[in-house]
């Protein structure tokens, strides 16, 4: 059933990317970076770092087309055992985990608003936009295509309030200077990129729905390169106007950093006000992930006959256990782990997928010595090349300096292993 077009699959990749990370990685940012060119800087290497992933995956699609993102690519590239493997995880780490990430977010920015437990609403935002998902793919669409667009009108009113209203809370150097190198080039700039390339997840979203979506070679290429564009400039703009309008020390370490710079511009009144914006926001974000996530897991289950009944879908053509199975996996994800410690984990394994994806192009380039991608000649070997190469030194510095995420991210490949020779 072909139920989205261009606008919709689009606005997948723009909810998907625009969920927690961009309201909350600046705070934990600033924990170890306190320039803020090298904060901007960190936001402009990730868009230049997720365009290089976009127009690589655009590659990926035309060369093998079907729903189901890393579970696919990875399965006709590297063999069966390595796209379970990718898929199983997928689930677990690139859907349940963001998605209980952004209901956890939701609960903290709404509880101001609504006299409800932040635990509580956490799993009612989540529960509820599932339920949504469950009955009517079409109109699941139009829903959240029209939240998503609620969502970039307030954000884009929102940085226009900051820049209008408020005084700089400190001076905003555009320029580079000598002291900013060695910001750049320490630790704590990488460890701050891992928030950035996790707030930046998301992009490839359109490639989940691929069997879905209407003219599939023209809009899943232009959706992805519109939706990461349009990103990049309101993340830049974001948090240029959360620096703008709150000192660093107010927001250092904190998760509600746009609930703090527009309570610093606007009052008490402007941060509930933002806590709804941010609140309202997530929906789309929730919804995004819970859609694009349920698709692999239908994939999935469509190979494998001890899994098919998880792909069972209604007249209408939503498949409604993958939409519930995603949902308490992630409730379940809301009242075991802490926020901090699922971006760090997330944002390793993910790294890791999209690595081992771009990195099929040369795979597939090897095996095929005239095999043609999208954009011509300029495009291979130089782009997905900058994305493998700045992946896998976040990666390597992750691998060496936080070898306890690197453990748990062994422990769950041992996991999706064990998974496939059982459902096999």
């Amino acid at each position: 059933m072909k139920s989205f077009d261009l606008k919709t699959s689009t606005a997948f990749v723009i909810a998907n990317m625009i969920g927690t990370g961009v309201f909350t990685s600046l705070g934990y940012q600033l924990e170890g970076v306190s320039s803020t060119f090298a904060i901007l800087m960190l936001w402009v290497i990730g868009g230049i770092v997720s365009f290089c992933g976009a127009l690589s995956y655009v590659a990926l699609a035309a060369q093998l087309p079907r729903s189901g993102g890393e579970y696919h690519y990875l399965t006709q590239i590297y063999g069966s055992t390595v796209g379970f493997i990718a898929g199983f995880i997928t689930i677990i780490v690139g859907f349940a985990t963001p998605i209980a990430a952004v209901g956890m977010a939701f609960g903290k920015y709404a509880a101001p608003l609504l006299p409800i437990p932040v635990l509580l609403l956490s799993l009612l935002s989540i529960i509820t936009v599932a339920i949504i998902h469950t009955f009517d793919v079409r109109k699941g669409g139009n829903f959240h295509y029209w939240s998503t667009l609620l969502k970039i009108g307030l954000i884009i009113l929102f940085i226009a309030g900051i820049l209008l209203y408020a005084n700089p809370a400190q001076p905003i150097r555009l320029l580079p200077q000598w002291s900013d190198i060695s910001v750049m080039t320490s630790s704590a700039f990488v460890v701050s990129s891992v928030y950035v390339t996790y707030s930046y997840t998301g992009w490839n979203a359109s490639v989940y729905i691929f069997d879905e979506v209407q003219n599939p070679k023209r809009n899943i290429p232009l959706s992805i390169l519109l939706g990461t564009g349009i990103v990049m400039v309101l993340y830049l703009l974001l948090n240029f106007a959360f620096l703008y309008a709150a000192p660093m020390d107010a927001m250092r370490g904190q998760i509600e950093v746009g609930q703090i710079a527009a309570t610093h511009v606007f009052g008490k009144t402007g941060g509930l006000v933002m806590s709804a914006t941010i609140a309202i926001g997530l929906i789309s974000a929730l919804s995004s992930m819970i859609v694009t996530g349920s698709r692999v897991l239908k994939v999935i289950a469509e190979d494998y006959v001890k899994l098919r009944f998880l792909a069972t879908s209604n007249a209408k053509g939503a498949p409604y256990v993958a939409v519930l199975l995603l949902a308490a996996l992630a409730s379940m994800l809301v009242l075991t782990a802490t926020f901090e410690a699922i971006i760090t984990y997330a944002g390793f394994i993910i790294g890791i997928f999209g690595s081992s994806a771009v990195l099929g192009l040369f795979v597939m380039k090897q095996r095929q010595s005239d095999l043609v991608f999208p954009f011509g000649k300029w495009f291979y070997p130089l782009i997905p090349g900058i994305y493998l190469l700045i992946n896998l030194l976040i990666l390597g510095y992750l691998l060496v300096n936080a070898p306890i995420t690197a453990l748990m991210a062994g422990l769950t490949f041992l996991i999706g292993l064990g998974m496939y020779y059982l459902v096999r």
